[in-house]
């Protein structure tokens, strides 16, 4: 077979990798112009699927109308361009969800509501015993650090605002790795900013003078002035500070108009 060095097609899934058992999928190969045929093999199986693409279009749809365990395998596509084969596109691995009828559950401790720069653990609990656990944030795999765990726990730390979401997780058995349990209970993370302290002044720190507003029309409001402020000649009084610095100053009668 006969075998050319262009461009290898691209391949991806609609609407992605992870399906539910019995649900519909599409994968979708691509290839540069001039594809005269497309077609798609697995590393399962010898069989393949063919299509000739329709007009100047370069990508070719594949649906899976019902999803079953078969459907979860390796994909990859070829495509035909003058009388030769391209080479193989990336492998995309089609997953296959609720074939174990067992629900997982997933926990946050201490909690669901997270300080900034804190630390939380999630707990992904089955009754089953799996060998990987798979840990989902807003329907897309977590991260790569944690998408494929031989425990059921995970640490983030130190948790930043991209924490925040919604979690799920998953379980799969080592010998079907792409046959996986139901999805767990949704676990939504909140991360919050740190809670501010109440603000107390020091105990040398001089607190700011509260002047009380008059009731009274003849009501007497004294008040600390600065001599220099002061406009004429006032003899000012000595006041005695914390600090036992003696600095002038002045008392004023203030009456309301």
């Amino acid at each position: 077979m006969l075998y050319i060095k262009e461009l290898k097609p691209s391949i991806w899934a609609v609407p992605g990798i992870v399906v539910p058992q019995y649900s519909s999928v599409t994968v979708l190969c691509r290839g540069p112009p001039g594809v005269s045929e497309m077609r798609l093999g697995s590393r399962e199986s010898s069989e393949w699927f063919g299509k000739i693409p329709q007009g100047p279009q370069e990508t070719v749809e594949f649906p899976i109308e019902n999803v079953t365990l078969t459907s979860a395998r390796t994909y990859y596509c070829e495509y035909l361009k003058e009388r030769a084969w391209s080479a193989q596109s990336d492998p995309l691995q089609l997953v296959v969800t609720g074939v174990y009828k067992d629900t997982p559950s997933l926990t946050a401790h201490p909690g669901p509501r997270v300080t900034l720069g804190g630390n939380v653990t999630l707990f992904c609990h089955s009754a089953h015993v799996y060998d990987t656990i798979h840990v989902f944030k807003d329907g897309n795999a977590f991260s790569q650090d944690y998408l494929h765990q031989d425990h059921a726990t995970f640490l983030i730390s130190p948790v930043t605002l991209a924490h925040g979401g919604t979690y799920t997780c998953y379980g799969s058995p080592q010998t079907h790795p792409l046959l996986w349990s139901l999805p767990s209970n949704a676990l939504n993370i909140l991360v919050t900013d740190a809670a501010l302290k109440d603000i107390q002044p020091e105990e040398d720190e001089p607190t700011e003078m509260q002047v009380p507003s008059a009731e009274h029309p003849n009501e007497v409001t004294y008040a600390l002035l600065q001599p220099e402020t002061l406009m004429g000649s006032v003899d000012p009084l000595t006041c005695t500070f914390k600090d036992d610095s003696k600095q002038p100053c002045v008392y004023a009668t203030l009456t309301s108009p």
